[in-house]
């Protein structure tokens, strides 16, 4: 049966991926070319004295995107307009064939996180590779006029991207209306990010990345941008993980057992099956253990796991979605989780140690992340799920491993995003005049 339908779903992915190389929308009779976005009446104008409007281009591929535009938005709304829009299916959903197809109702996101939720990493690699086809090269044109009518629409004064394939349409777009652009990479592989750029010299577009990691830095060399227009501004997470509490008072906010090892477990906000795995295994420990699993919106997932049987010595702690994964990462010893980008700097502001899940196929760019935290020290991967009984217990048997790690996060001293983000919002629009901001993007 699995066999099946394994077979199913690759079939299907090479309908996909033809009918994305194909697909070529066609505008309904009446259909204007601007893209109409709902906008409450009671929204500022861009008139003196009042705040300048910022559009952050988001996706809901994975949960990456998702949780840095909404730490954007607590960074920044404040002293500005912030507005959070979903790019791929909001405004180029045309171009997604599976979008336009179910009427809105499925897109190309939606099969990504499939994939990764049933463990078809694979699947989501298609996907990625299907996107870099078809709005790179297929529909450059015909997205880049899109792109155009909506930001002539909508009238940003700064525009702040955090996905990736559509950066050098969005700032081809950004230069030809005198706009602001940013373009905030997520991945230690940024190489996505940088797809259409070459040479952006524009004077109001920069490009900010977490840290001046040699990885981070050849991704993006290939797109030549000049060194004035590059920022090092730390990883955009939520607020809650810039200020580190003592452990011991998290863990009693918790009700979280202070006599033994904490380990969590965190698959990310579209993965989770493979949990299932780990908890298996760390219920086959012999020591005492709590165990923290972090399952989001994923009732199933719950209750597979509270129906696992762990013996009396190993106790645990089931939380569904929650704002507290700050303080749950803090009040931990150890960390398993995904090899994502934004997981990884999240434990790496919480300065906890990392076990990276590389027990199957891992998406391109995943495999530089776990390069990073390797390289410098912040935890390891695991390979097989019959070596994590061994790994646990090497740094139960020898505590002072753990803590050497968390001198090497110390020691990186990784940058404060908020308050680095904030500096170059306003530096990239201190110049800006309302009269500027309008007649630019008529």
């Amino acid at each position: 049966m699995k066999i099946y339908l394994k077979k199913h779903f690759y079939v299907y992915a090479v309908v996909l991926l033809f009918s994305a190389c194909t697909w070529s929308p066609r505008r309904k009779h009446g259909q204007s070319n601007v893209v109409e976005v709902a906008f409450e009446e009671s929204m500022p104008q861009n008139s003196s004295g009042q705040k300048k409007k910022i559009m952050i281009l988001s996706s809901t591929g994975g949960g990456g995107h998702t949780s840095a535009s909404a730490a954007l938005v607590s960074y920044l709304s404040k002293d500005y307009e912030v507005e959070v829009v979903q790019i791929f299916r909001d405004v180029l959903g045309d171009f997604d064939p599976l979008n336009y197809w179910s009427s809105g109702r499925f897109c190309g996101e939606d099969l990504y996180n499939f994939f990764l939720t049933e463990g078809m990493l694979w699947g989501g690699s298609l996907c990625c590779t299907i996107g870099k086809r078809s709005w790179v090269s297929w529909h450059r044109n015909k997205m880049r006029e899109r792109l155009e009518s909506f930001f002539i629409h909508t009238k940003p004064d700064l525009v702040i991207s955090v996905v990736p394939v559509i950066n050098g349409l969005m700032y081809d777009v950004v230069k030809k209306l005198h706009m602001r652009g940013i373009l905030l990479t997520l991945d230690p592989d940024a190489t996505h990010f940088m797809c259409g750029l070459q040479n952006p010299d524009y004077e109001h577009f920069h490009c900010a990345i977490p840290c001046d990691d040699t990885a981070i830095l050849a991704a993006i060399s290939g797109a030549k941008i000049p060194q004035e227009k590059l920022r090092v501004v730390g990883f955009p997470v939520r607020e809650s993980f810039l200020t580190l509490r003592d452990r011991t008072v998290v863990r009693d906010e918790l009700g979280i057992p202070q006599d033994r090892m904490v380990i969590m477990v965190l698959m990310g906000a579209a993965g989770g099956r493979s949990a299932i795995g780990y908890a298996r295994k760390l219920a086959q420990i012999d020591v005492p253990l709590h165990i923290i699993f972090c399952v989001g919106r994923n009732e199933g997932l719950r209750n597979k796991i509270c129906s696992l049987k762990f013996p009396q010595h190993i106790t645990f702690s089931c939380f569904g979605f929650t704002d507290r994964i700050a303080d749950l990462m803090q009040a931990s010893d150890l960390l398993i989780t995904k090899s994502g980008a934004a997981s990884m700097f999240e434990a790496l502001y919480a300065q906890v140690p990392m076990l990276l899940d590389h027990t199957s196929h891992l998406i391109s760019w995943e495999h530089t992340t776990v390069e990073f935290v390797c390289r410098h020290g912040f935890g390891e991967e695991v390979t097989s799920l019959h070596l994590l009984p061994i790994m646990i217990k090497k740094y139960i048997n020898k505590p002072y491993l753990l803590e050497d790690i968390r001198a090497k996060m110390r020691e990186y001293n990784i940058l404060n995003p908020r308050d680095n983000i904030r500096k170059l919002v306003a530096d990239v629009l201190v110049d800006i005049t309302d009269k500027e901001s309008y007649e630019c993007i008529k």
